[in-house]
């Protein structure tokens, strides 16, 4: 029974005491043969009482049905999830030791780790954009296993020309190929002081999202952009190796407006209608530099809060893993364009654990805490974009 519900049905309660006492009271009344003017004022309290009453069943119906269509339960009989959310705090503020019955609701896995709730989980998934744009831009999938295969085909070539006329058809061997994008594994640390866990009042969940977030966020978007694949246990990143197509600038140690317009205009219109210039903040300052012919900047600042600014019309988002501009005699990478969604792809492996770590650094009066979590990335479509590249000479 809801809150709500209990409430009305007290009120109800009140009210009809106070209408079987008033209906005494009118009983008494012509028992003492009062007179008219008594009599009523009664039968108009006693009105009063039951319109009461009728209003109060009628809410009290309106209720109970919006709580049953929210099947909501009894407060005194927390959920299962409710229970797992409780016992895993109770953990991560006390330890295993103290736990009692509520460690049955605990969930490990083989290695003896905790899992965590789908509610933290969800936070740690969801940590704060702000200089962690990437996952706003890609496509990222759940996924139960430890690798995704990529199965491709080259395109099929088509021709003018009726058969009947001689025309020749348009031959293609379409030839298949096949990757895989590889779950890897990803660790992150917080830590917390000991008065810290002690104390109630002390945003243990939201600590543990935000650090959480954080430390899983900044690693693995250094991975979703330099990453050098499964052989070191990391992602592949879009700058790993020559899997994307490079247009080179025209000189070493700076770029010109038509660097960037030859790179925009090199992808494929298809991928270019959506795309996003991915560079570095000291490439935006340069960039922000940069004028027509007419000595109009380029650069147009956003207009709209959460949008992004652009560059000829193309929207820019800056990352701090893509490489800045370097020095003359140096090649380097300095940013990509084309349709990001299209071209990685993120999969999350779904069940993120955590170890308690008492001893560690207990001198330092801190509890560690060791986030298990597992995460693939790799290039989806090499044809969605490019990359612009400085030449050395």
């Amino acid at each position: 029974m809801s809150e709500d519900v209990q409430k009305l049905h007290e009120e109800l309660h009140r009210e009809f005491e106070a209408l079987k006492a008033k209906l005494a009271e009118a009983e008494a009344e012509k028992a003492k043969a009062v007179d008219e003017r008594e009599s009523a004022e009664t039968k108009a309290a006693i009105a009063k009482i039951d319109d009461r009453m009728t209003e109060i069943e009628v809410k009290l119906e309106r209720v109970a049905k919006l709580d049953a269509q929210r099947g909501e339960q009894d407060p005194a009989e927390p959920t299962e999830t409710e229970k797992r959310a409780k016992a895993f705090f109770e953990f991560v503020r006390h330890g295993k030791q103290v736990l009692s019955m509520e460690q049955k609701a605990l969930i490990e896995n083989t290695a003896g780790e905790i899992l965590v709730p789908e509610e933290l989980e969800s936070a740690i998934r969801r940590a704060p954009e702000g200089t962690f744009p990437l996952r706003s831009l890609i496509r990222v999938l759940p996924t139960a296993s430890n690798r995704i295969r990529n199965r491709a085909i080259d395109e099929v070539s088509v021709g003018w020309g009726a058969l009947e006329t001689g025309t020749v058809v348009t031959e293609s061997t379409p030839v298949p190929t096949e990757a895989f994008i590889y779950v890897e594994d990803l660790n992150g640390l917080a830590k917390v002081g000991k008065d810290e866990l002690a104390d109630s009042d002390f945003g243990l969940s939201a600590y543990l999202a935000d650090s959480f977030g954080r430390a899983v966020r900044t690693t693995e978007e250094t991975g979703f952009i330099a990453g050098t694949g499964h052989a070191n246990e990391q992602p592949k990143g879009m700058l790993d190796g020559a899997t994307l197509t490079r247009v080179s600038a025209a000189g070493p140690g700076a770029l010109v407006a038509e660097d960037v317009l030859d790179l925009i205009y090199s992808v494929d219109e298809a991928f270019a209608r959506s795309g996003t210039l991915l560079i570095n903040r000291s490439t935006e300052l340069a960039l922000r530099k940069l004028k027509d012919t007419q000595g109009q900047f380029l650069w147009q600042p956003s207009l709209q809060v959460g949008a992004p600014a652009s560059f000829n019309g193309v929207p820019v988002v800056t990352q701090g893993d893509v490489p800045a501009i370097p020095a003359s005699g140096t090649a380097g990478d300095v940013a990509i364009f084309g349709d990001l969604a299209r071209l990685y792809r993120v999969y999350d492996r779904t069940g993120i654990t955590i170890q308690r770590l008492d001893e560690l650094y207990a001198e330092s009066g801190l509890v560690g805490f060791l986030l298990h979590f597992r995460v693939g990335g790799g290039i989806w479509d090499a044809t969605a974009a490019k990359v612009l590249n400085v030449p050395a000479i």
